[in-house]
């Protein structure tokens, strides 16, 4: 390694500042449903969660400050913690692949656990003893490093990212996911209607810059048409679902 990529290095890790999750993400996401339990998506604040935990002030400042390290609770100034889209896609997921996604995403969210994978990612991960050690390289406290490496690593076990002693640490892109809703989809309308099958094509191959989706409605008797401009994404999707949505709820 060059001087200039040493000193690059040691300034990524100091820039992880000495703090990290003292819980699980597991640990982290049952407190996060307590609270939106509680008080849905609305404010709320330390003392409040402590009475809706039941612990107290004292034990929950590390427990909160990991839900936020994870991005499940927003901390704002003046108004207190709130839920996040995130802790609500991991609860709710859209799609059944979606949950592990976006659980993998939470662990890749606080400072320290982003240069841990960045770090070991494909290579072998250090026992729980080498990683305590190499946690003081990242600021953190002598004290707290067999805790916060003890954590790290059963995220990583929970999330069943290490194989053979190695982490793999992977999050499929938007277009694999993209494959994998799109067989979900099918399969969800075959289990409804049996012909014709969900079988989004292009009707007018004139239209150059337009994908034709045919829908079936009513056992297959009459179709339903969904005109798209190519290169629609997710959002857009989101955004006909919602138009969707409003219409039946007019009904």
């Amino acid at each position: 390694m060059s001087e200039t990529q040493d000193a690059a290095e040691k300034s990524s890790i100091n820039n992880v500042g000495g703090s990290y999750p003292s819980e699980t993400l597991n640990y982290c996401l049952e407190i996060c449903k307590q609270i939106y339990e509680a008080k849905g998506d609305s404010f709320v604040s330390t003392t409040e969660i402590c009475a809706i935990t039941g612990k107290a002030k004292g034990t929950m400042i590390m427990k909160i400050s990991a839900c936020v390290q994870y991005g499940l609770l927003l901390n704002t100034y003046g108004k207190g913690y709130s839920i996040t889209e995130l802790f609500i896609s991991i609860i709710k997921p859209e799609f059944e692949h979606a949950e592990r996604n976006k659980r993998l995403e939470a662990i890749n969210n606080p400072a320290l656990y982003k240069k841990l994978i960045e770090r070991y990612n494909g290579k072998s991960l250090p026992s729980n003893l080498g990683l305590s050690n190499i946690l003081t390289e990242y600021n953190i406290h002598n004290n707290s490093t067999a805790k916060s490496a003890s954590v790290f690593l059963e995220n990583c076990a929970e999330l069943n990212i290490i194989e053979n002693g190695r982490l793999r640490y992977f999050i499929p892109n938007s277009s694999e996911s993209s494959s994998v809703k799109k067989k979900e989809e099918e399969s969800n309308l075959d289990n409804v209607e049996k012909k014709p099958p969900f079988n989004p094509r292009r009707e007018d191959e004139n239209a150059e810059n337009e994908t034709v989706i045919i829908i079936p409605l009513k056992q297959g008797e009459t179709r339903a048409r969904l005109i798209l401009p190519n290169g629609f994404d997710n959002k857009d999707l989101k955004r006909i679902s919602k138009f969707v949505s409003a219409l039946q709820d007019d009904e």
